[in-house]
Formats: structure tokens, C-alpha cells, sequence
């Protein structure tokens, strides 16, 4: 038996104390250890994701996944859809790329995301009420987030699912949110990456829209791709219908896949030609615009944007990295990623600037704008001269892909809804003028406290059907045949009948209308009807075709379409009187100071003349009074000649008042703008020809008297 260690005193007071800090140790070892594993965590996590770092694209022989993860066997007649998000994901950060700008939308106006300047929204039709309703989740001004209104994700995903890039509104809302049923049976609409990085042609995004049509949001990507043929659909199952319940015959019902096995190799791999860089007819699928009016003669002698031309791609301006952070290229861009985006805008790729990172790239040429006083690069935008088509009298109507559905067989007509009008100048939110594309909002809604929320057009029209009974279009039933102040009037007491505390309105073609005490229906003007414009970026032409490149007078003449064309408001409700503004009210411009304008550029030659006779009159007086300053020329008596002009009157007030006006006038442009403009500027110009006029008479009239008069010569010297 071992006997017991004996300590002294000095020995088991430091044991103690030691057992008494031993825990502490293990606590802080732990934490030690912990943060070193979260730390190896972290880099694995970072270095999971391998980067094949090549200019050359990466070949893709890669497994297909279902949502699970799972290896899918195209033989087994039960595989699943595949699974963009597990197939690409296994080796990119789907999660990165998630938060991207076409997957990001729903979180924008809720502060997670700087919305950046308007852009096109997505427009709810419904023929059968007369609505057309721009909608946004990115809290642009003038259009109307879905949910706030009752549009739920459910209802986005059916009306717009084959323009939706997939994630975050073609998921499954979250708890807190309104979830339909149906979310269960249909599954989610993943990120499809391959929509716009496959280099496969034989991609289909009409064979994804039937399949979203189906309801069959699970297989719309698998469709899209070709990977196999779907066959059942969602949509014709009722909401309680259970798979996990259904019998042989009830299971044949869901969507099934036959992948097709030919294009599988040993392993279950297949090929898919990926690209990292979009092709522009990718984007093309969701961004065409083409002209409602002569669509076949404008297919026939248009031309590509300018930077198409020079060989360039939608992605070399609009460019992003992993995180999908795709730049938009216009001036004072906030990028989410927190890197210099404006190198991208038209002024950092076209000059170089000390205030800049970057710019001039991808040989861009650098624009000269020879006689082009450097106001207009102040008051307007890059595309107010170079992009879009030229201002007419009347803007054009327009088709887009999202409003549209361009890219798919159709039969349009220029007077479809939505209406949307181009180019439309106006002043934007940076103070400079540019072209935009803009729509009215028509709709149902209710006025409360002076503002007015639009009904849920599901709603209306369930209200509205019997009141209203149009079985196609509002416009050709109603509007087209003098019905409708009659069917106004019935449809807004039946709205005033089911809400006492608010007030029904119907807003269309910019104006809005309610009942008045009698009954009758009435117009009225609301900021709920003005149009939604969103600026035009495309298709840019080239300095030849220019706004400017004839000359001034392309826009400064009497009835130039910049300034005194006429918008007028367009919707499915239309009246007889319609809303219509001159474009210079858009621009927030003086129609008298263009007018002025537009008349001095008769007079610019002569001016010019006059300028060019004044200055050589001028120096033809200071030389000879040069020689009489030497003697050269000297008589005691006056000639004849000399007594005329002493009886012309002498216009020294004149030039007195033109000196002054001239000074004072670029007094104030340095005080107080940054450059001469408006009646300042006119102002500035006709004191200049009052001065060139007496320059030369000045010194003609007082300097020839036989003696040199001193003042005479020195103010016409100082004049030239």
C-alpha cells in the first residue's frame, strides 16, 4: 500500500490554488481550440469553391442533382428534376450569387439594397378591367410593391414567372409571409444559371414559360435546358391534393421527367456548354425593345446599338463578378459591392479623369464635341443625343420583352397594353435632361385622406365582372363605344358600397375620376396618375447621327420635338379629351426662352458677319489713329467728309449700357452658376451685338476731328 504524498504547507496552499484555476484553463483552452477551428473553418470555407483562374471557359461534364443533392440516374423513370442551385452549387457559391442584382430584388426597398435609379417594371394587364400597373419590390417612385396591394409571390410567379431569372420571389415565401398551398405541389423556381450562361442555343425559354404555365415551377429549368421532356402538370391538381396519399393511378398525375439518355455518358455525367460570360442574346431574352408603329420596315433598315457594331457585349459594360452584382453603366452608380462602378458609366469609358479610377477603356474613343458650348454637357445627359431614336412630334409607341413578351409568337398590335411611349425627354433626378420610356398606371382604387392605393386587379375584377361584363377588353367593349361614363359610374358605387370609410376612384391615361355628390363621374388631378418613366440606356447611335451633328438647329428651331413635342397619356381608358404635355413642362424649361432661342439661330450667320466687319472696321480706325499719333496724318482744318460725321450722334450711351450688361451678366454667371445659361445667357449675347455695332461707329464718329481724341482711341483699341 503506498502512503499518501506528504506536502508542506507552502506546497498545498500552491496545489490549491492551482486546482482552483485548473477549470479556468480548460475554459480557456477551449475557447483557444474553438476559435483555431472556427478559423480552419472559415478558410476551408473560403478555399472550398475552386477556381479554374483561365481566360478559356471551363468544360463542363458535370453530374445532375436534385433539390436533395442527389446523383440523378436518367434511367430511373422516377428521377426528379434536377436542381440548379445543388447541381451548380456543388462547386459555386450559390449563396454569393444569390444575393446578386436580378436575384436580390424583394429585399431592395426594404433598405437591404440601394434600389439604384428607376429602371423598367414588371406591368400587371387585365384587359377585361382596363388596368395596366407598374409594379416594383425595388420601391422605385411611381410604381407599387406587389404585397402592399395583395399580390403575393404566388400571384407574381403566374403572371411573370417566364421573365423571372428565379430566387428570391420564385421561392416559397417565408412564416411570416401569406403562403399559397400550391407552393408544395409546384416547388420552387431556382436560380436557372444556365438561362443566361449557356452557350447552347438549343435553350428554350418558351419551353421554361410552359412548363411555369403548368405550374410545374420544379421542372421549369430541366425543361428549358433540353436535359428531358416533362410530361404531367401541376395545374391540374386541386389544392389538397397529397402525393404522399394518392393511389397508382391519382401519382401518375404529378409531373414526371424523361431525361433524355443520349446525352448522358458513363457515370450519369453530361455535357453542358457553359459560358462565364453571357452572351448579349441572353440578354436580349428579358431586354429587347422594338417600335410598335412600321415594326417590319424597322427590322429591315435598323441597326445594332453602335458599341454592337465595334464588336463589343451587353456584360462588357454591365459587368459583375461571382456575386452577380451586375453594373448598370449610368453616372454617380452606387455598386453593392462597394468598388468604383462609374469607370462603366458612358463618361468613365469615354474620358479619362483625375476624379476617377480607371475609365477609357476597351478603346474607347474619346469625343471631341468641337463648338459645343460645355453647358449642354451640364444641363444634359449622354443619351439625351445619342441614344434611343430622335425626337419627333410625338413619341413612339413601343413594344418590350417584360410588358410585351417579345421573343415569343404572338400577334401584337400597336395599340396593346400596355401602352408605352418613347423617347419622352425630360428632367431627371440628377437635374440633367434624358430620354425615358413611360407608361401610365390604369387601375381600381381607393382614395383615402387624399391618397390613393390601387385594388388588387384579382380582386377587381372579381368585384367588377358583373358590374362591368366585358369578356375581352375594357377598351374595344366599353371605352371604343361610348359606354364608359355609364359603366364607370355603376362600377364605382359598387366599390363605394363595400368600403364607406375610403372613397372608389378609377386612374387611367393620366387622369383620374370619381363620383361627385349627384352621382356623376368626374376627372380630377392625382399624383397617382402621372406617368412611371424609366431612362433609355439603348440602342446607342453613333456621333454621325447624333442630336447636334446637323448642326444647332437640330434642337434649337421653332417646333423642334425635344422641346415642343407633344406626350399625350395613353391607357386602356382613354377619353375624349386626354391628358396631353408639351415636353419642354417635362424638362422644367421656359417655352418662351426657346422660342427666343430658336429665332436668334436665324440671325447666328449675320451675327457671325457682324462680328467678323465690326473687328475689322475697328482695327482699320485704331491704325489710323495710330499715324495720327505719329503725324503721319495731320490736317489743321477738318475735311468735309470729317464735318459729316461729327453730326452723327456719338453712340457712346450705347456702348456704355452694352459694357455694363456684358460685365454684369458674367458677373453673375461666376457668382452664382456654373456656366451662363437661360435669359442671362441671351441677354449676354444680344449686349454683345449691341457692342460690335458700336465699337466701329464709336471710333469712326470721335476719333477723326482733326486731333486725336484720347478716349475714343483707347476704348476702341481696348474693344478689339
Amino acid at each position: 500500500m503506498l502512503a499518501a504524498p506528504c506536502y508542506s504547507p507552502a506546497k498545498r496552499a500552491a496545489r490549491l490554488a492551482l486546482e482552483m484555476v485548473r477549470p479556468f484553463g480548460v475554459a480557456l483552452f477551449g475557447v483557444a481550440l474553438f476559435g483555431v477551428v472556427a478559423a480552419d473553418r472559415a478558410a476551408a470555407q473560403a478555399t472550398r469553391f475552386a477556381t479554374a483562374d483561365s481566360r478559356d471557359d471551363y468544360v463542363h461534364w458535370i453530374e445532375l442533382r436534385d433539390r436533395t443533392g442527389k446523383v440523378i440516374d436518367p434511367a430511373d423513370a422516377d428521377s426528379p428534376p434536377y436542381s440548379p442551385r445543388e447541381t451548380c452549387g456543388k462547386c459555386h457559391d450559390h449563396a454569393a450569387i444569390a444575393r446578386g442584382y436580378h436575384f436580390h430584388a424583394s429585399h431592395a426597398s426594404a433598405g437591404k439594397r440601394d434600389a439604384g435609379r428607376a429602371g423598367e417594371p414588371l406591368i400587371w394587364v387585365e384587359p377585361r378591367t382596363g388596368t395596366q400597373l407598374p409594379l416594383s419590390y425595388r420601391g422605385w417612385p411611381g410604381t407599387y410593391r406587389p404585397d402592399g396591394i395583395g399580390i403575393t409571390r404566388w400571384d407574381i410567379v403566374r403572371k411573370f414567372g417566364r421573365f423571372l431569372p428565379g430566387g428570391d420571389v420564385g421561392q416559397a415565401p417565408g412564416d411570416s409571409e401569406v403562403k399559397d398551398p400550391r407552393w408544395g405541389l409546384a416547388g420552387e423556381l431556382e436560380i436557372d444559371c444556365l438561362s443566361c450562361h449557356s452557350n447552347d442555343r438549343s435553350y428554350s425559354l418558351e419551353a421554361r414559360s410552359k412548363q411555369i404555365e403548368r405550374e410545374n415551377l420544379a421542372w421549369a429549368a430541366t425543361a428549358a435546358a433540353g436535359f428531358g421532356d416533362v410530361d404531367g402538370s401541376v395545374k391540374e391538381l386541386p389544392d389538397d391534393f397529397d402525393p404522399m396519399k394518392a393511389d397508382a393511378e391519382e401519382g401518375d398525375r404529378l409531373p414526371r421527367v424523361r431525361y433524355r439518355q443520349n446525352r448522358f455518358v458513363a457515370g450519369n455525367k453530361i455535357f453542358v456548354d457553359i459560358v462565364r460570360t453571357p452572351s448579349s442574346n441572353a440578354c436580349y431574352r428579358c431586354h429587347s425593345v422594338e417600335p410598335a408603329v412600321d415594326h417590319d420596315a424597322h427590322q429591315m433598315t435598323h441597326h445594332q446599338d453602335v458599341h454592337m457594331e465595334a464588336g463589343l457585349e451587353c456584360a462588357d459594360c454591365h459587368a459583375n463578378g461571382l456575386e452577380h452584382h451586375t453594373v448598370r453603366g449610368y453616372r454617380g452608380e452606387r455598386h453593392a459591392s462597394g468598388r468604383h462602378a462609374e469607370q462603366y458609366s458612358c463618361r468613365g469609358c469615354h474620358y479619362r479623369t483625375s476624379d476617377m479610377v480607371g475609365g477609357g477603356g476597351r478603346a474607347a474613343p474619346r469625343p471631341h464635341h468641337r463648338g459645343l458650348p460645355p453647358l449642354h454637357f451640364e444641363k444634359l445627359s449622354c443619351t439625351a443625343c445619342h441614344a434611343g431614336s430622335w425626337p419627333a412630334d410625338e413619341p413612339l409607341s413601343v413594344w418590350t420583352t417584360l410588358a410585351h413578351g417579345l421573343g415569343f409568337p404572338e400577334h401584337r398590335t400597336p395599340d396593346d397594353v400596355p401602352q408605352i411611349v418613347a423617347p419622352v425627354f425630360r428632367k431627371g433626378p440628377d437635374g440633367r435632361i434624358a430620354p425615358y420610356r413611360q407608361v401610365w398606371p390604369s387601375f381600381w382604387g381607393r382614395m383615402n385622406r387624399g391618397a390613393i392605393t390601387p385594388i388588387d386587379p384579382q380582386r377587381a375584377y372579381k368585384d367588377l365582372r358583373r358590374t362591368l361584363r366585358v369578356r375581352k377588353d375594357f377598351r374595344t367593349e366599353v371605352v371604343e363605344k361610348d359606354r364608359f361614363a355609364e359603366k364607370l359610374a355603376a362600377a364605382l358605387k359598387v366599390l363605394n358600397e363595400q368600403d364607406e370609410d375610403s372613397e372608389a376612384v378609377f386612374v387611367s391615361a393620366g387622369k383620374a375620376y370619381r363620383l361627385d355628390e349627384n352621382g356623376d363621374v368626374t376627372s380630377f388631378r392625382h399624383s397617382a396618375a402621372d406617368a412611371y418613366a424609366w431612362p433609355i440606356g439603348h440602342d446607342v447611335r453613333p456621333a454621325r447621327d447624333a442630336l447636334g451633328a446637323g448642326g444647332c438647329t437640330d434642337c434649337h428651331r421653332e417646333g423642334s420635338g425635344i422641346f415642343h413635342g407633344k406626350v399625350t397619356a395613353l391607357g386602356p381608358a382613354r377619353d375624349r379629351a386626354p391628358r396631353t404635355t408639351p415636353m419642354h413642362e417635362l424638362e422644367q424649361l421656359d417655352p418662351m426662352l426657346l422660342d427666343t432661342w430658336a429665332l436668334s439661330f436665324r440671325a447666328r450667320t449675320w451675327f457671325k458677319r457682324l462680328a467678323v466687319v465690326s473687328v475689322g472696321l475697328s482695327l482699320i480706325v485704331a491704325l489710323s489713329w495710330c499715324a495720327t499719333l505719329v503725324g503721319s496724318v495731320r490736317r489743321e482744318r477738318p475735311s468735309a467728309g470729317e464735318r459729316t460725321l461729327r453730326r452723327i450722334p456719338s453712340p457712346l450711351p450705347l456702348a456704355a449700357i452694352a459694357t455694363l450688361v456684358l460685365a454684369g451678366t458674367s458677373i453673375v454667371g461666376d457668382m452664382f452658376y456654373e456656366a451662363l445659361s437661360g435669359w442671362w445667357l441671351l441677354g449676354h449675347m444680344v449686349a454683345a451685338g449691341i457692342f460690335l455695332v458700336a465699337l466701329p461707329w464709336f471710333g469712326i464718329v470721335s476719333g477723326r476731328s482733326g486731333q486725336l481724341r484720347a478716349s475714343g482711341g483707347l476704348f476702341v483699341v481696348a474693344g478689339v
